[in-house]
């Protein structure tokens, strides 16, 4: 038996499954009490201890309090991300309880640096270990993170420290961490071999690196029967990609999503469902002028770091799902803005068309779109085979034909980067007229973003 479950923080966490649980099967308006409740305790200590929340009470004449969420969604104006990452001491709470910083990868082209006080982000991961426990994950099941290791890149004794401290813990925890960094074939086969040898209970990491993962478990003829669930985070997964994962591992492969900043909010439960955690977070998604909608979040437990009414910087097709009782759902994140292609005529074409296109051309492994300044397409294409130059041309042709004549380059090579682990399908300079105020949408809806994963920040 491992022995930090004796600790207090995880004592905790197994006494509040059953809270947790209880919670997702209230009424509408209990959940609704709770976060009124919250929202208040969160806006009595920013207006009186956060210097942006502070000001913005008094420019505003805002009230002490809200009598009701309607009054709060109506007063308190929407946060955005460029606003925070511009100064984000202005955030930082005068009475901050201890905890640290925590950086966002920048993926969205706007890093920032986040601030979580420990009791904050312990109760985020309450929510987290109850999510496993609707799979019958135990919070020191065997698990293979297929991952990054930001703190490689530390300099010095810092460094050095960071990666000693990080591999006791995953040794506690019962982690094998194998290197999103270094995806080759040779490395999957690799790590093919270390994941039977461990018999983890489940997978966890980056979308694209699991994908992989399971398309060389297919080659491979690979199994492992202790395997019950994978969950893929930090970037879009296609039904698609769910289907090649569920096939090679036969087991759920499931969603979360969230970001640094705002912490894990969001799992796919069994239902096949992304719920919101409506106990620990408040979303919202107000309708856009393109049609698509916004996700915007209420952190309703981190008073040292409040973000309230927080563009996160994802869209969505659909209002959020509430139902008369249990947790909201989100029924699909279309993605970030710069996940889209702009058209010479403003229309907007997600990555996923893309990705759909490329999945069924031979020899294809990875590839990223980037679209230049002035609006030409370069279509990087990472090859596991011959190059055929004739298909290449039927490529650029298809997709010159979306784009309303804007250029295209097919670009064949043997290797794609992938920094920081994380696979950034669309990159884009171009902005077009006016990027954000597009009436028409042509889109390719992907089915879920899964954002920021989840570094536990600490056994």
């Amino acid at each position: 038996m491992n022995l930090l479950r004796h600790l207090p923080r995880f004592q905790r966490a197994y006494r509040d499954m059953d809270l947790l649980a209880a919670r997702e099967r209230w009424s509408r308006s209990n959940i609704e009490g709770l976060q009124l409740e919250r929202v208040n305790t969160v806006w009595r200590h920013a207006v009186a201890h956060v210097p942006y929340y502070r000001e913005l009470r008094a420019a505003r004449r805002l009230p002490a309090r809200f009598s009701n969420l309607d009054e709060f969604r109506s007063c308190v104006p929407t946060l955005s991300k460029r606003t925070v990452a511009a100064d984000p001491r202005r955030f930082l709470s005068e009475r901050a309880a201890p905890g640290q910083w925590r950086a966002t990868s920048g993926s969205t082209g706007e890093p920032l640096r986040a601030y979580w006080d420990t009791q904050s982000h312990c109760e985020t991961l309450r929510a987290k270990y109850r999510f496993y426990r609707m799979w019958n994950i135990d919070i020191f099941d065997p698990m293979v993170y297929l991952w990054g290791r930001g703190q490689v890149y530390l300099p010095g004794v810092r460094g050095r420290a960071q990666r000693v401290r990080q591999d006791i813990e995953d040794h506690l925890r019962n982690r094998l961490r194998l290197s999103a960094y270094s995806v080759g074939d040779a490395d999957l086969r690799a790590y093919l071999v270390e994941i039977a040898r461990f018999r983890p209970r489940s997978l966890y990491g980056y979308s694209t690196a699991i994908e992989l993962l399971a398309r060389c478990a297919v080659s491979e003829r690979f199994q492992c029967d202790s395997i019950r669930l994978t969950t893929l985070t930090a970037e879009t997964a296609t039904s698609e990609m769910v289907r090649v994962i569920e096939a090679a591992f036969r087991t759920p492969a499931v969603m979360e999503y969230g970001s640094c900043e705002c912490g894990v909010f969001a799992h796919e439960w069994p239902d096949r469902k992304v719920h919101v955690r409506e106990d620990i977070v408040m979303v919202e998604t107000p309708a856009r002028t393109d049609g698509q909608r916004d996700i915007l979040v209420s952190v309703l437990t981190n008073s040292s770091f409040p973000l309230l009414r927080y563009e996160i910087g994802d869209t969505t097709d659909h209002a959020l799902e509430v139902p008369s009782y249990g947790f909201a759902a989100l029924q699909s994140v279309v993605g970030r803005s710069n996940d889209f292609v702009l058209t010479r005529r403003g229309r907007r074409i997600h990555y996923t068309r893309f990705k759909h296109l490329l999945d069924n051309s031979a020899g294809v492994r990875r590839f990223q779109v980037k679209q230049h300044a002035d609006g030409f397409v370069s279509l990087h294409l990472e090859m596991c085979g011959g190059w055929d130059r004739s298909a290449f041309k039927r490529m650029q042709s298809t997709v010159e034909g979306w784009l309303d004549g804007f250029g295209v380059d097919v670009i064949p090579t043997r290797s794609l980067p992938l920094p920081q682990g994380k696979h950034r399908w669309l990159v884009s300079t171009y902005t077009g007229s006016d990027r954000n105020s597009l009436t028409d949408a042509a889109t390719h809806s992907a089915d879920l973003t899964t954002r920021a994963g989840a570094e536990t920040g600490g056994i």
